[in-house]
């Protein structure tokens, strides 16, 4: 028994592993090519979308990642109520994002440029809410079917930026690419679960539950918010003190350094 959970062990961590090097591997080759054909300028503006969309995000989050998968490992006689909830949960946050984003572009007066990219990018937010399909595999210590998923959803990732790039596309279509990004990755974790004879629509509702989940995930949402704060608004300082061009060298050179 000791060495099949080994094994377990060892194949889910490779899996993971595997997935985050072709990932870094991926940004260091394609992420830096489109950075150098978008330029400082349109770089830096998409760059600043994305870091104003990550303020809103945790809405979506709500910070039920750990929260979903501790409940899944100590009942998983209740995974159907769980994840129902967990997703109506999530879909009710993403819808909160919108809101809430759309006052703020109207209240601080964005241009309507960049309103239009993190509103692109903003459409994929929906597709999160599958991620709690992650949590049960996670849960199961089976997380190399999201990894493949993840693999398949950069591949396809990395070959549209590389063809835009080949076209000279138009900026709003590389935030295009990347809400799309949710979708397919969305995709394929659905039919990785549908493939271990599970279905989506025997998920359930119920309103104990949900206030469960929400009640343990509120200090982990608290501090989410305090680290994207922290995180993003760099950017967003930036793009409002200096301009565009800045933050898209200032963008360039911390994605070097997060690699």
């Amino acid at each position: 028994l000791q060495g099949l959970l080994s094994n377990i062990y060892i194949s889910n961590t490779t899996w993971l592993m595997a997935e985050r090097t072709i990932r870094l591997i991926a940004i260091a080759v394609v992420g830096v090519l489109v950075a150098r054909y978008l330029g400082p300028q349109r770089f830096g503006l998409l760059a600043y979308a994305q870091s104003y969309l990550a303020l809103f995000i945790i809405l979506a989050r709500l910070g039920l990642d750990g929260v979903v998968v501790r409940e899944l490992v100590g009942r998983p006689e209740d995974r159907d109520l769980v994840l129902g909830s967990a997703f109506v949960l999530k879909l009710l946050g993403s819808v909160l994002v919108w809101i809430c984003l759309g006052l703020s572009l109207l209240l601080f007066n964005i241009s309507e440029e960049d309103s239009l990219l993190i509103g692109v990018l903003a459409l994929g937010v929906i597709f999160q809410s599958f991620n709690v399909i992650d949590f049960y595999f996670q849960s199961r210590v089976e997380s190399k079917f999201v990894a493949r998923a993840q693999l398949a959803q950069l591949l396809v990732s990395s070959i549209l930026k590389l063809l835009l790039i080949y076209l000279q596309a138009d900026l709003i279509w590389f935030a295009v690419v990347m809400a799309l990004d949710h979708v397919i990755l969305a995709g394929g974790i659905v039919v990785a679960y549908r493939t271990r004879g599970l279905g989506l629509f025997e998920w359930r509702l119920q309103g104990k539950m949900a206030k469960e989940l929400l009640v343990s995930s509120a200090p982990v949402m608290l501090y989410a918010f305090c680290v994207m704060g922290l995180m993003n608004a760099d950017q967003i300082m930036i793009r409002f003190l200096r301009d565009e061009t800045e933050v898209g060298w200032y963008a360039a050179a911390a994605m070097i350094a997060q690699l």
